[in-house]
């Protein structure tokens, strides 16, 4: 497995601190750091601001609900995202969206988005 598949899988189980995941992979943390700053670029991975985490990003198409929250629904899985208010600013119903997911709300899943990519 490569390094970047190896970062891939260990960042399937959420954000991780990058020494964490040096530390997983048994990666040089320069290496580590090439990887992920090539998977930020390809849209595969996100780096939360000001910190050291990593963590997948996802692709969706929102569900708007008339109480002003949503969904995201992601192809292939059976669980959706909920998406507050907040977070729905500039998206639309039935928009794509790149999201990460964050912990979780009232037993769903929850996201953050990143940016619509298709309207």
């Amino acid at each position: 497995m490569n390094e970047k598949m190896k970062i891939i899988s260990i960042l399937s189980k959420g954000f991780i601190e990058l020494n964490q995941i040096v530390v997983k992979s048994n990666i040089s943390k320069k290496m580590c750091l090439e990887c992920l700053d090539q998977l930020v670029n390809d849209n595969i991975v996100y780096h939360k601001p000001n910190t050291k985490q990593y963590g997948l990003i996802k692709t969706g198409k929102v569900d708007i609900k008339s109480a002003g929250y949503g969904f995201v629904l992601v192809d292939g899985e059976e669980e959706d995202y909920y998406i507050s208010p907040y977070e729905l600013k500039g998206v639309y119903d039935g928009d794509t969206i790149l999201f990460y997911p964050v912990d979780e709300h009232d037993k769903h899943l929850c996201a953050r988005t990143i940016k619509v990519i298709d309207r």
